[in-house]
């Protein structure tokens, strides 16, 4: 995020030892000088510094999809594994205590302890307050899109809840909104509830497809998949299925109203809630959706 820049080097103290090995002879055996750059940084520690490192990997290599693939992917969900976040901890702390009589090992500890922190720590508390995971199940049976979240597809996918108010900055106290997803390569699902006391003062004025939609009672869902770079999709439609969709760029203020999503949107108002199925291509959104891979979304209303 920037704050680090100035610590880039020390990050790469690894790479740079076995680029310039390497430089001079590219008959160099990796594994052993991988181990003696280890030996020489870390001191009595290096053993306790591998098994560090190496259930780091682990734990980006077990993490679901890429953790790099996409800007802004949020490191602290590596944390959210069982046990990685304890194991780490302790390997550092064995670390420190191994390193205690020799002062330049026990320092190249201490700041791999702090990129700990204000990393993987630091995103694991953004990770925590900001994202839900919701994993996504493939159909498994034909959904007819009618606003109705009664196929066994949506009996079986997981719920995401939790909603927070964008003013208060607090979860929601009058009305929840739930979330349900599936996927095939070809299209997402979407199955909202929003609830609501009073359905039948809700706004749904606006009937101009890529109108003001924000100014009636709304969903929201925003998509980006990881080619996309900071880029997005943006989907609105109120209660009566009335449709806006656009592309937003990074860094451009004016939304591109020419992108059609091709979506379908069908709603149904009940007496305490209102109900949308939405059915996005996933042609016009550039990317097939596959098993493992890790999109991020966000639902409003």
């Amino acid at each position: 995020d920037g704050t680090l820049t100035s610590n880039c080097w020390y990050g790469m103290w690894q790479t740079l030892y076995l680029s310039a090995q390497f430089h001079w002879n590219l008959d160099r055996d990796y594994d052993a000088l991988a181990e003696e750059a280890g030996a020489l940084y870390y001191g009595p520690a290096w053993p306790a510094m591998r098994a560090y490192h190496a259930a780091r990997v682990a734990a980006a290599t077990n993490d679901p999809g890429c953790v790099g693939w996409g800007p802004g992917a949020p490191v602290g969900r590596l944390l959210t594994q069982p046990g990685v976040h304890d194991k780490l901890k302790a390997l550092l702390a064995e670390a420190e205590t191994a390193a205690q009589a020799d002062p330049r090992a026990a320092r190249h500890v201490k700041r791999d302890r702090t990129f700990f922190t204000q990393v993987w720590e630091a995103g694991l508390k953004t990770w925590q307050d900001n994202y839900r995971e919701l994993r996504l199940y493939r159909r498994a049976a034909p959904i007819a899109v009618d606003g109705a979240l009664d196929e066994p597809d949506w009996k079986n996918a997981d719920i995401i809840t939790g909603f927070k108010s964008v003013r208060a900055g607090a979860p929601a106290e009058i009305a929840q909104t739930f979330v349900k997803a599936v996927y095939e390569p070809d299209n997402l699902y979407f199955g909202i509830e929003a609830m609501e006391p009073a359905p039948g003062s809700m706004v749904t004025e606006i009937r101009k497809r890529d109108g003001a939609l924000w100014l009636d009672n709304t969903l929201e869902i925003f998509i980006t998949h990881p080619d996309l770079d900071r880029n997005y999709f943006h989907l609105i439609f109120n209660a009566d299925g009335v449709l806006y969709d656009a592309f937003n760029r990074s860094g451009q203020k004016a939304a591109d109203l020419g992108f059609d999503s091709r979506a379908e949107v069908r709603t149904r108002v009940l007496e305490d809630r209102w109900v949308a199925e939405v059915r996005i291509p996933t042609a016009p959104l550039g990317m097939q959706a596959f098993d493992g891979q890790v999109w991020r979304i966000n639902v409003a209303r």
